[in-house]
C-alpha cells in the first residue's frame, strides 16, 4: 500500500531517475531529525517520535543526507531506538536524515501509469497527492502508451514487454495506476452493491459464523463474492449486533446469502441492516469481466482472427459472449487496505461526481412528458417539488450502483463562478 506522500514522490520522478520499490521513501524507513550522528561512533540514536527501523531493514543499505556515513554502510542491528551501523560516520553533522533500505523490497523500478491528458481522473489524482502535482514527471507513462506493460493472461508473460529507457524494469507487476472503482468493476465483472439485510443465522462459539440473507440479490441478478470485503450496518439483534467490515468466507446461496466470521455472540436477528460490497452482476464472465485489463478499450481491435476481434492487449481465455478474449483471472490488484511504510494513511480517496445543468433548464416551465408536470431536469435529476427525480428513485439508484458509483440522494447548489460553488440551494 502507498500513501499520497509516497505517490507524489513516485509520480514526480523525472526520466532517468525512476524509483525502485526498495527506495527507502517507498518501502523502507526514513528518519529526518537525527541529531546524534557522531564521527567514529557506529551507533546512532533515533529521536523519540521518529520511526525506528525493524528486522526488514537489518542488513540493508544505510545512507544519509550529509554524507557523513560512508558508502556501502549497512544496518547491523537495532536495540530499542539505537541502531548499529557496519561503518562509523566520518563527521558529526548538527542534524542529519538517515534512510534505511527494506531488504525484502524488490529492486525493480516502479512503472507509474497516468490517465491521458484531459481526463478528469488525471487531474483529480494529481491534485490529491501530497504535495499535489500539476503534471507528473516524464517517466510516467500515459495509459495508452502503457498497454504493453500489462499482462493480458493470468500468468506472467514469457516475453517481457520493453519499457522506456528510463526504466530497467518492464514487469507488468511493477506498474501502478490510478483507476476508478467503476472501471475496475467492469474489468472484474463485479458491481458495488448495497442490499437490504432480511435476516441472519449464526453458529459456533467465538469466533461465530454468521450467515446473512439479503432480500434483493436475485432481483438484480447479483451474487456475493467469497474473499471480498462487505460492510454491514444498521443491524439490530438480541446480543452484539454483527455490524462492521468483514471478509466474506463463503457464499451459501447463489444469489442472496453470504457468511462472515465475527468475534462476539450476535444473538438472534431483530431487524434492519444494509450490506455493501462487490457482487457479481450481469457482466460476469467465468472468473473475469469483459475487459482484458483496465487500461484496454473494449473491443480494441484492428484485425480479426477466425471471426473474433483481435485485441492489441493480448488474448485471454474467458467465455463471455460480449468479449471472448476477456481474462480468466484478474491480474490487477487494488490497494485499498494496509498501512504504508511511511506511516501515513493509505491513498484511497473518494472522488465526487457532478452533473451540471443550466439554470434556465432547471427553471423551465415546459413539461418534459406529455402528461407530466416537471421539466426534463426536474424529471431526471433534481426538483424541489413533491415528485422524486429518476436519479433518486430505487431504479435510478440501482443504475448508479451498477456503474460503480456510490449512490447518494441528489442535492443542488448554485454555481456562482467557474471556480467556486456557493452553498445556496437551488429553488
Amino acid at each position: 500500500p502507498l500513501s499520497a506522500q509516497q505517490l507524489s514522490i513516485i509520480y514526480a520522478a523525472n526520466t532517468g531517475s525512476c524509483l525502485a520499490w526498495n527506495d527507502p521513501r517507498i518501502s523502507g524507513v526514513v528518519d529526518t531529525s537525527v541529531t546524534s550522528v557522531t564521527s567514529g561512533v557506529d551507533t546512532v540514536t533515533i529521536p523519540s517520535g521518529d520511526t525506528v527501523p525493524g528486522a526488514n531493514e537489518v542488513g540493508g543499505a544505510v545512507t544519509d543526507s550529509s554524507g557523513a556515513i560512508p558508502g556501502s554502510t549497512t544496518l547491523v542491528s537495532v536495540a530499542g531506538n539505537t541502531v548499529t551501523l557496519s561503518a562509523a560516520p566520518t563527521a558529526s553533522p548538527a542534524s542529519d536524515t538517515l534512510s534505511f533500505t527494506n531488504t525484502l523490497a524488490s529492486s525493480d523500478q516502479i512503472i507509474p501509469i497516468i490517465p491521458q491528458i484531459g481526463a478528469g481522473l488525471r487531474s483529480f489524482f494529481l491534485g490529491s497527492l501530497v504535495p499535489a502535482l500539476s503534471n507528473p514527471g516524464t517517466s510516467s507513462k500515459s495509459r495508452d502508451d502503457a498497454r504493453t506493460f500489462r499482462s493480458a493472461t493470468a500468468t506472467q508473460p514469457t516475453a517481457r514487454p520493453t519499457a522506456s529507457a528510463a526504466h530497467n524494469s518492464a514487469v507488468p507487476a511493477d506498474a501502478i495506476e490510478p483507476l476508478s472503482q467503476s472501471r475496475l468493476n467492469l474489468y472484474a465483472g463485479e458491481q458495488n452493491s448495497q442490499q437490504t439485510v432480511s435476516g441472519f443465522t449464526s453458529s459456533g462459539s467465538g469466533p461465530y459464523s454468521v450467515t446473512f440473507t439479503t432480500s434483493n440479490g436475485a432481483t438484480f441478478n447479483q451474487n456475493w463474492v467469497a474473499g471480498t470485503t462487505v460492510t454491514v450496518s444498521g443491524v439490530t439483534s438480541s446480543a452484539t449486533a454483527p455490524n462492521g467490515t468483514f471478509t466474506i468466507t463463503s457464499v451459501n446461496d447463489a444469489d442472496s446469502q453470504f457468511t462472515v466470521s465475527v468475534p462476539s455472540n450476535p444473538g438472534t436477528y431483530t431487524s434492519g441492516g444494509e450490506a455493501a460490497g462487490p457482487v457479481n452482476g450481469g457482466l460476469t464472465d467465468v472468473g473475469g469481466g469483459y475487459f482484458l485489463d483496465p487500461s484496454c478499450a473494449y473491443e480494441n481491435s484492428t484485425a480479426t482472427s477466425g471471426g473474433t476481434p483481435a485485441n492489441s492487449c493480448g488474448t485471454g481465455g474467458g467465455t463471455s459472449a460480449f468479449k471472448p478474449q476477456s481474462v480468466t483471472v484478474n491480474d490487477v490488484t487494488p490497494q485499498q487496505t494496509g498501512t504504508p511504510s511511511d506511516g501515513n494513511a493509505i491513498f484511497d480517496p473518494t472522488r465526487p461526481l457532478y452533473l451540471y445543468v443550466r439554470s434556465a433548464d432547471l427553471d423551465s416551465t415546459k413539461d418534459w412528458q406529455p402528461t407530466g408536470t416537471t421539466n426534463w431536469v426536474q424529471t431526471l435529476f433534481y426538483t424541489t417539488k413533491s415528485t422524486t427525480p429518476f436519479i433518486d428513485s430505487a431504479e435510478g439508484q440501482v443504475l448508479l450502483d451498477d456503474a460503480g458509483v456510490t449512490p447518494q440522494i441528489s442535492t443542488c447548489v448554485i454555481l456562482t463562478t467557474s471556480a467556486s460553488t456557493s452553498t445556496t440551494p437551488c429553488t
